[in-house]
């Protein structure tokens, strides 16, 4: 396993969640238990979402549409943005910023967030499609984010969580 630098704050998660929450497209992954550490992120610059063969890479100069496995789509543009051992993440450009201790004042490494429908189940094995697609979501989306925070401590017992973003609105 190779690991990149991350960013450990000295700060809470609930301090963390309110600067988090008001931010575009905001992930919170969560300790289930305990005092361990939180996810925090916002502000994608690139969205990877499928439906079926139609897969979009969503970026600020627009949507790039491809007909194909979604799986190999997300291999793929992980693979642009990865981190290997000794060396800085690769900036939304795709362009490497040079050797991880290169810059000790960066923030954080960059992250993939995201989740697999089971509109995807196809691309696996052959199964009968029984379910209704009655709410639209895409069967595939992660959000490439160049800054994750951890957080420390108990998540807060309860928050206000911001109004989504819908799914097919995204703004670049």
């Amino acid at each position: 396993m190779v690991r990149c630098p991350a960013h450990v704050s000295n700060r809470s998660s609930n301090e963390i969640f309110r600067d988090y929450a008001a931010r575009r497209l905001c992930v919170w992954l969560d300790t289930a238990t305990g005092p361990g550490q939180s996810l925090f992120a916002a502000d994608p610059f690139q969205i990877v979402r499928a439906h079926g063969r139609r897969v979009e890479i969503i970026t600020p100069a627009g949507t790039r549409v491809v007909d194909g496995d979604p799986f190999a789509v997300l291999k793929t543009e992980l693979a642009r943005f990865s981190c290997r051992e000794g060396e800085a993440p690769a900036e939304p450009s795709g362009k490497r910023r040079g050797s991880a201790g290169a810059s000790p004042s960066r923030k954080t490494t960059g992250a993939a967030i995201g989740y697999f429908g089971y509109g995807l189940k196809n691309f696996v094995e052959n199964l009968p499609a029984r379910a209704v697609d009655d709410i639209g979501l895409p069967d595939l989306w992660f959000g490439f984010y160049k800054d994750i925070e951890v957080g420390r401590g108990a998540p807060p017992s309860r928050a206000v969580v911001p109004q989504a973003a819908r799914w097919d609105s995204a703004p670049y």
